[in-house]
């Protein structure tokens, strides 16, 4: 069953990080779970100086430690249930930022070979006979965006 007010979005594959992540990220704002996810500590204290590193982990230690645990259920079960079967595998853990941390970096692509292959296939891209100019720059746009 879906919640009438979710917006479908593609499940998790091999090959559509870029556009899932940023999907399902908008989802689990709106659904008020992204802080399971990214735990965001300021770097200033409040009279302007920059916390030392130690602070900075003090302080991420007891945000994650206040976190609620039926929120972190919560959020875990909108990550598996956006996934492919075949991606459950990178998600073992019961803390959906470790789960997050997982699929990106099985999923984000790093490395000179990667970015040199990047590099290649937008630069060898060339436009169809039959492809509308705005379906063209659609293509060009997501290969950038990659």
């Amino acid at each position: 069953m879906t919640d009438d007010n979710s917006p479908r979005i593609p499940k998790l594959s091999d090959d559509n990080w870029a556009s899932w992540s940023m999907t399902m990220e908008a989802q689990l704002i709106r659904k008020k779970l992204w802080g399971m996810v990214e735990i965001t500590i300021p770097k200033k204290k409040s009279d302007g100086t920059e916390k030392t590193k130690e602070e900075m982990r003090t302080e991420t230690d007891m945000a994650m430690a206040a976190c609620d645990s039926s929120k972190m259920a919560e959020c875990r079960a909108e990550l598996i249930l956006n996934v492919e079967p075949t991606q459950l595998a990178h998600m073992s853990s019961q803390d959906p930022s470790e789960i997050w941390f997982e699929l990106e970096s099985v999923h984000r692509a790093h490395g000179f070979a990667t970015a040199l292959a990047y590099r290649r296939k937008f630069l060898s891209a060339k436009k169809g006979l039959k492809q509308s100019m705005r379906a063209w720059i659609g293509h060009i746009r997501h290969l950038a965006f990659e």
